[in-house]
């Protein structure tokens, strides 16, 4: 199993989804692009940061691996991404000194509830 299946299967991506974008402006918060919105966009850039891949690697990986979809909240294997909105997505992110600290709150909230699900796990 790979790193994004372990943290995805014990989360509440609508606690996450309600915490992190209500810090964003709303311009941010409103940006779509197809059936991408602003949550989609913090997940890739997640995925983006956990593997280190810049914006053409991830969109070749978010072709041949299911699990990246699933982990960016795509069901559908022709939901098509392009770098270009992802790079603008990240680009407003910087321009509003956030991106650091939404990805690290991120982690956070996805490691705390892995964490918490483990132990969990382990007591019953």
């Amino acid at each position: 199993m790979n790193k994004l299946h372990n943290l995805e299967k014990d989360i509440n991506w609508e606690e996450i989804r309600v915490r992190i974008t209500g810090k964003l402006p709303l311009t941010l918060r409103n940006y779509t692009v197809g059936n991408l919105n602003a949550m989609n966009f913090i997940r890739l850039l997640y995925i983006q940061h956990l593997y280190k891949l810049n914006e053409m690697e991830l969109e070749d990986k978010m072709i041949d691996r299911p699990s990246y979809r699933r982990f960016a909240g795509l069901r559908n294997a022709d939901c098509p991404l392009y770098s270009k909105p992802l790079w603008e997505f990240r680009r407003r992110l910087e321009a509003e000194n956030m991106l650091g600290s939404l990805l690290q709150e991120f982690e956070s909230m996805l490691t705390h509830k892995h964490t918490e699900a483990d132990r969990l796990r382990m007591a019953s």
